[in-house]
């Protein structure tokens, strides 16, 4: 099982949280500070919400893909079974089973089932995969709603399968309530062998998020340059490309940047503040580089 990076994510939150907030202690304009400290609070809280969805999702739809054909190294959780298990028939389900008691990547706990079903090869044009989850947990995410893969493009040559994603009706459960999405994307995935399970990478390109956050207010996500997923140490992480999301109660967008292509564990948060006083308004530039653990 790829593991996937809501763990990492929600220390970034923290800690752009206290960066902000360190920031702001040493502000000299007390009226400018307080200003900022609402925005740079408002599109954290926002950063937080879309990366753990985006995140959550991406995870299951890469591990379904990684592991259609039930080939490649595989790790003793889950249990992957693949039914009918010969190389021929069609359709098949998938199943990623977790357990109860969950399996452990990492800080965080993965309990319950990612069911897929497929109509053919996940390496044949045309096929499609539909995904469901069955008490399936991250932490104290619980995930609902149905992904469904469409196989776009295949290149034998290149090692290369391009899909059509999307999401509908899906639902993050917490303790302290609900966040919906929908999104439709397109994944490369680039395999390079069947046999080293970690050298895959995920390109993800054409995305379009709407969704409903905790506190019902709205936002949309969008991909400036394709992000770009690969093996950093044992864990998958983005290590490359932009998103931006905007919302109406942010003036300006928050800009994600995963980099170059590198494996820094680094990822920087920006946006832009405008406050006026009287007639004159004031730009300042946040940007802060995150770590990721």
């Amino acid at each position: 099982m790829k593991k996937i990076l809501v763990n990492s994510f929600i220390a970034i939150f923290a800690i752009m949280f206290v960066a902000v907030s360190c920031k702001e202690e040493n502000d000299d304009d007390d009226n400018n500070n307080n200003l900022d400290s609402v925005y740079t609070d408002n599109s954290v809280t926002l950063v937080s919400n879309s990366m753990t969805s985006d995140d959550v999702y991406y995870g299951a739809v890469t591990s379904v893909i990684s592991n259609a054909e039930n080939s490649g190294n595989k790790t003793t959780c889950p249990t992957v079974t693949l039914e009918p298990s010969d190389l021929t028939t069609y359709p098949k389900t998938l199943t990623l089973d977790f357990g109860t008691s969950g399996c452990e990547f990492g800080e965080i706990t993965i309990s319950g089932k990612i069911i897929a079903s497929l109509s053919g090869k996940i390496r044949e044009n045309g096929t499609t995969v539909s995904i469901t989850f069955d008490n399936y947990t991250v932490d104290t995410i619980t995930v609902g709603g149905t992904l469904s893969l469409t196989v776009q493009d295949v290149s034998l040559l290149e090692s290369t399968v391009t899909l059509i994603d999307s999401v509908k009706n899906g639902v993050l459960t917490v303790p302290s309530g609900t966040m919906s999405l929908t999104t439709n994307q397109t994944i490369k995935w680039n395999y390079n062998t069947l046999t080293d399970y970690f050298d895959d990478e995920f390109e993800i390109s054409n995305a379009a998020t709407n969704a409903t956050t905790l506190d019902e207010s709205s936002y949309s996500t969008e991909i400036v340059e394709p992000i770009i997923i690969k093996g950093c140490s044992g864990i998958y992480q983005a290590v490359q490309g932009v998103y931006e999301i905007s919302t109406s109660e942010l003036t300006n967008p928050v800009s994600i940047d995963f980099g170059e292509g590198t494996c820094d564990n680094t990822a920087t948060v920006s946006t832009e503040v405008s406050v006026t006083y009287g007639n004159q308004t004031f730009t300042q530039d946040y940007s802060y580089e995150i770590p990721l653990p």
